[in-house]
C-alpha cells in the first residue's frame, strides 16, 4: 500500500507524541532519506571541501531528535536552524510536527540531495534546505539551534561567535551534543537544567543566552 505525506505525517506526530523506542532506519526509510554514505569517497569530500570542514557522518538517532524538539519546543514565529544537518532528520522530524520554521544547511550535496527530496514529496512548506558552507550561510533569523558536533575545532569556534552576535539581537536556545563543554565556556550562555537533565556526559544538552 502506498505510504502519502498523510499517513507520514500522521505516524511521525504519534511517535513524538509517545515515548516509544524508534527504529532509525524504519523512519529513515518511510522519509526517503536513508543514508548513502557507503556511496560517497571521503577523500573525495576532503579534496573538495578541505580536510578543515569534513568528518565522519553520524545521524542523530530520531529518539534524541525526538527529545531535543520536546525541549525546544519550537512554536509558530520561531525559526529552528541544524548547522550541519546531514540528510536533514532533525528538520524533516521538526517540520512534520511543528508549525515553526525549519531550516537546514549542509556542506554535503550527495547527503542533502535526498532531504530535498523527501521535502517536496511531504510538502513541507515550512522547511528549507540550503547546500553550503556554514562560514559564509546566514542563520542571523533563527532563535533555536541544534548541533550535533558538526565541526573540528576552528569552524566550531567561528560558529559560535556568530551565534553571540545573533545573541545580542535576540534570545537564542541550542540543543547541543558531544560539543557542550564548547557552550559551557561561554559566558554569554546558560545550562537549562529541567526534568530531561541528567549526569550523562554524552547526553543532549540545552542552552539559552544570557
Amino acid at each position: 500500500m502506498r505510504t502519502t505525506p498523510e499517513k507520514v505525517r500522521a505516524h511521525v506526530r504519534a511517535l513524538h507524541r509517545s515515548s516509544r523506542p524508534i527504529d532509525d532506519e524504519e523512519i529513515d526509510a518511510l522519509l526517503g532519506i536513508r543514508s548513502r554514505e557507503s556511496k560517497i569517497d571521503p577523500i573525495e569530500l576532503i579534496v573538495e571541501h578541505g580536510p578543515g570542514l569534513i568528518d565522519r557522518y553520524d545521524g542523530t538517532p530520531y529518539e534524541t531528535v525526538r527529545e531535543a524538539l520536546h525541549r525546544l519546543a519550537p512554536r509558530r514565529g520561531d525559526v529552528l536552524y541544524d548547522l550541519g544537518c546531514g540528510y536533514g532528520r532533525v528538520v524533516l522530524w521538526g517540520a512534520l510536527v511543528s508549525g515553526a520554521r525549519f531550516r537546514g544547511i549542509e556542506l554535503v550535496p550527495q547527503r542533502l540531495r535526498p532531504a530535498m527530496r523527501a521535502k517536496a514529496r511531504l510538502g513541507l512548506d515550512n522547511l528549507e534546505l540550503h547546500q553550503g558552507n556554514v562560514l559564509s550561510s546566514r542563520f542571523d533569523d533563527g532563535n533555536l539551534f541544534f548541533l550535533f558536533d558538526p565541526f573540528f575545532d576552528d569552524v566550531l569556534r567561528r560558529v559560535g561567535r556568530s551565534l553571540a552576535r545573533i545573541a545580542r539581537d535576540h534570545p537564542i536556545r541550542i540543543a547541543s551534543l558531544w560539543i557542550h563543554d564548547y557552550f559551557r565556556r561561554r559566558r554569554w550562555l546558560r545550562e537549562i537544567r529541567d526534568a530531561h537533565s541528567n549526569g550523562d556526559p554524552y547526553a543532549l544538552r540545552l542552552f539559552a543566552s544570557q
